[in-house]
């Protein structure tokens, strides 16, 4: 996954938001039940520095139904960042 996260990083840098966002759904089909949180919040913050709330959102959505589950049952909390960017989309 820390591959992944590279070109992630690396696509985002450069701009490609559209290819950045094509490989992101890759691997989340790919590997939806371990797919890590920090790939989340490098898609999330992407879409929010290039001002694309809506896409945003829909990644969270992805987020949330991907591990709502895994985070009741460890008793985890959503993190910080995440919430903060999700707060802001929905007042953007």
């Amino acid at each position: 996954m820390a591959t992944y996260e590279l070109l992630l990083q690396a696509l985002d840098e450069e701009g490609r938001v559209e290819e950045a966002d094509a490989l992101f759904e890759k691997i989340l089909t790919e590997n939806e039940e371990c797919t890590p949180r920090s790939l989340f919040h490098r898609v999330m913050t992407m879409h929010e520095r290039y001002n694309q709330p809506k896409r945003l959102l829909e990644v969270l959505c992805y987020f949330l139904e991907a591990s709502f589950l895994r985070l009741e049952y460890s008793n985890c909390h959503q993190d910080p960042v995440m919430k903060a960017l999700s707060g802001a989309s929905y007042h953007g």
